[in-house]
């Protein structure tokens, strides 16, 4: 949840049903909004496999600075929509 209170999204709706439409109220890129969600899904998810098996804590800034991270790796990949991209990465930098 406090990831998603960091970038300022309500956990309160029934979005989280479907994540195909998270985070559409930011009003950023569509071109690559799904692969953000995902990457962002999965960070969330290896944040709470960490907390179960290792006991590891993860602060929500700790795990969009994962986020970044991979979208720096992954950004190779996404040279058409690279400013769409970019949009993103500065956004989720932002509220750090």
């Amino acid at each position: 949840m406090g990831v998603w209170n960091l970038l300022g999204i309500s956990t309160q709706s029934k979005e989280f049903r479907r994540p195909w439409i998270l985070c559409k109220e930011l009003h950023l890129p569509e071109d690559v909004h799904l692969d953000v969600v995902l990457l962002m899904l999965w960070q969330i998810w290896k944040a709470r496999n960490a907390l179960i098996f290792d006991r590891k804590t993860s602060l929500a800034g700790d795990v969009i600075r994962r986020v970044i991270n991979d979208m720096d790796s992954w950004s190779c990949r996404y040279k058409k929509t690279r400013p769409q991209w970019n949009c993103w990465c500065d956004f989720l930098c932002s509220r750090l």
